[in-house]
């Protein structure tokens, strides 16, 4: 279960999270700035069968406005949405029209374990300490 008031951080770095922030423009005028429902919402559009949505923000009484719940147990959700974003970036590198940088990212993507990466963010950020759920 994620809800929209979580932050990106839940997921990523928060130097990441900047540089995405930076980097995408979103076309929604209620979320402006890059956020967790826009890396939800990638994962519902790879994902329609294992993610579903509700949209709360008629209810004054939650606390979120959008809610996600998946098929996936917390650990491989955060691999799909680290995997997914690493698609993006790639995607983006390869519109910069440099073979090099492209290149470059690849070779360095190869090297990239998103399970171990998972693990670690994971053991840093310490969740299971702050949510029992996660």
């Amino acid at each position: 279960v994620v809800m929209d008031v979580h932050p990106p951080e839940r997921f990523l770095p928060e130097f990441l999270v900047d540089v995405l922030r930076e980097a995408i423009e979103t076309t929604s005028e209620e979320m402006p700035e890059f956020d967790t429902p826009h890396l939800l919402g990638v994962v519902l559009e790879e994902f329609p069968e294992s993610v579903v949505t509700h949209d709360a923000s008629g209810d004054g009484e939650v606390g979120y406005a959008m809610v996600w719940v998946s098929d996936f147990d917390s650990r491989r959700l955060h691999e799909v949405i680290v995997e997914l974003v690493v698609e993006l970036m790639e995607h983006a590198v390869s519109h910069a029209e440099d073979d090099d940088a492209l290149s470059e990212f690849e070779r360095e993507m190869m090297e990239f374990d998103v399970r171990e990466f998972v693990e670690q963010y994971r053991a840093e950020r310490d969740l299971e300490a702050e949510d029992p759920y996660v």
